[in-house]
């Protein structure tokens, strides 16, 4: 990153001129500082008590915004002289970050509001504040009213669209918090009775012991695959070398995970771990929950996300960012925690919820995740475990794998040979779920996916590849001190494609930055040569065909190895 202040002046009218091809960032379609959240399962029970605390989350505009979404593109444009050139911490906050004079303007106005401040970055792109409900409804302009969220319980949620105060017009991009409803779940699954019986009896199958860098055995106790599947079925680099040391993973999520079940699993399954594994806590940190029998169990993702990044990457430093809860507040929290810090090249969100419902949320994710692109942190998510229908039953994509500036991970049902070989892979469609994709309603058609075959073009597609997800055919999982697999859902393939780029990573040297641009542009001019074309299956809404579809994305990864090369 040596000697590179000057990249600020080459975002000059000529440079964005000569890659006017690269297009521009992702635009919305909609959104508001503060949307009212369009959920079904929400019951409303009237104006909450003015004394109630409020906590909010205030995200500022960028300066200089229109040239940063094309800083984005121009980083993964190989034609570009700025291509894999990305900003230091001090150069994004010395052109692009919020002015220190709106950074204070802001919390100053928030004070004499009657807020308190309770939270500053040092990117300036947040600031936290808590007020009294009466506090938050004046001055943004809305309701607060106490809600029951089916599944969650008692929360609270603005009724009316929030409105911005004339001082913070121009300024403030996103207010989050005025709800503290649940916006996302983990996307995880475990199989049926039978299923899980069959899976735990290919499990006692004696087995060749591998002599790949991940090896043998190909399940665990709980008859899932351990990470060979993985590994060895998407011919990961981590086969030829590159376990991912040097590069960093981060996880996002609302709980604390057991370090003792991260040995365990690694312990059965011979990894040899040399990466280091750290926490941060965010707005309090997260808890750990021992309940394999609760459905929405984030303790359980947090161990699924570790335990399968770590295996697929053993040299890999993982850093988890946990929180309280699922709050749009706590979540923009911690990934501007992580983009602040800057020291993970690729961030995983095991993770999502309707688009639709709280398009403001989708905005607010989508700036902080437009500053990370800039660094050169690649953001990956679950493309949801409900098809097409991410909406409570009703059609729609998850957030906030529908963002573009996210690599979208679907599902796939993956069967390997003995040997951790690629057998066969459908679409992910089973046990209730299936891989989630669609047309976003949020956001534009990127850039990167116009011209492609089978692209509805009414806005952002997704997935963008498909990796293995069918719980009949899932994971083997140590949580809680005991085997508990196997476990399936797009939140067991997302922490794969994450773990794959702590690979790419090492092996170029570099991080891969922005990569969906680069993975369309494989598939332009190679084909299928480094992917699998997923023909077979459909989620629901959309069925698997030659090329690009919403079942499945590009497809699923043939040889990792291969491709990492034409990643950035």
């Amino acid at each position: 990153m040596r000697h590179r202040n000057h990249l600020i002046p080459v975002l000059t009218a000529a440079a964005f001129a000569a890659s006017a091809a690269a297009g521009g960032a992702a635009s919305l379609l909609s959104g508001s500082v503060a949307d009212v959240p369009a959920r079904s399962d929400v019951r409303d029970l009237g104006r909450a008590l003015p004394t109630l605390p409020v906590s909010i989350a205030v995200t500022l505009n960028y300066r200089h915004a229109a040239e940063l979404d094309r800083l984005v593109q121009l980083q993964s444009n190989p034609s570009s002289p700025l291509y894999q050139r990305y900003l230091s911490d001090a150069q994004f906050e010395a052109y692009f970050a919020p002015a220190q004079a709106d950074y204070e303007h802001t919390a100053t106005a928030l004070q004499r509001a009657g807020f308190r401040i309770t939270q500053r970055f040092s990117n300036r792109t947040v600031v936290d504040a808590t007020a009294p409900a009466s506090v938050a409804e004046r001055y943004f302009s809305t309701e607060i009213h106490r809600v029951v969220q089916a599944g969650v319980g008692l929360r609270y949620a603005n009724a009316r669209p929030a409105q911005l105060p004339p001082e913070l017009r121009g300024i403030v991009v996103a207010v989050a918090g005025l709800n503290d409803l649940a916006v996302v779940q983990p996307l995880y699954r475990f199989p049926n009775a039978a299923q899980r019986a069959a899976q735990q009896q290919r499990a006692r199958t004696p087995l060749p012991q591998g002599g790949t860098p991940i090896g043998a055995p190909l399940y665990g106790p709980d008859g899932g695959y351990g990470p060979l599947a993985t590994a060895q079925g998407y011919d990961l680099p981590v086969q030829h070398g590159y376990n991912g040391a040097g590069r960093s993973a981060g996880v996002i999520i609302w709980a604390d995970y057991r370090a003792s079940d991260i040995t365990g699993y690694e312990r059965y399954f011979g990894i040899t771990r040399t990466g280091k594994t750290s926490k941060v806590a965010v707005d309090g940190g997260g808890s750990f929950n021992g309940n394999i029998n609760d459905p929405a169990n984030a303790s359980i993702e947090a161990e699924l996300d570790v335990e399968t990044i770590e295996g697929n990457s053993p040299g890999a430093n993982v850093v988890v960012y946990e929180f309280p809860s699922p709050t749009d507040q706590h979540i923009e929290d911690a990934y501007n925690a992580a983009v602040s810090a800057n020291t993970v090249d690729v961030l995983n969100s095991s993770f999502g919820g309707c688009e639709s419902g709280d398009p403001s949320f989708a905005k607010a994710t989508n700036h902080i995740a437009t500053q990370g692109a800039a660094k050169g942190i690649t953001f990956a998510a679950s493309s949801g475990d409900a098809g097409s229908n991410q909406c409570n039953g009703a059609k729609g994509v998850s957030s906030p794998a529908g963002d573009p500036e996210f690599m979208s991970i679907g599902g796939t049902s993956l069967r390997v040979t003995s040997k951790g070989v690629w057998s066969s892979e459908t679409v992910w469609n089973s046990n209730g779920g299936a891989g989630g994709g669609g047309v976003s309603t949020v956001f534009a058609l990127p850039p990167y996916q116009q011209g492609i075959g089978g692209v509805i073009a009414s806005g952002r597609n997704q997935p963008d590849i498909a990796l293995s997800s069918d719980p009949s055919y899932g994971t083997s999982l140590y949580f809680n001190g005991a085997w508990d697999g196997p476990v399936g859902g797009t939140s067991w393939a997302s922490p794969v494609f994450t773990a794959y780029l702590a690979q790419v990573a090492q092996l170029r040297g570099r991080r891969a930055g922005f990569v969906n641009p680069s993975l369309y542009g494989t598939l332009t001019s190679t084909k299928y040569s480094y992917y699998h074309d997923i023909i077979v299956g459909n989620n629901f809404g959309y069925r698997a065909k030659a090329g690009y579809d919403q079942a499945s994305g590009i497809g699923s990864i043939k040889s990792g190895n291969g491709l990492a090369p034409k990643l950035p």
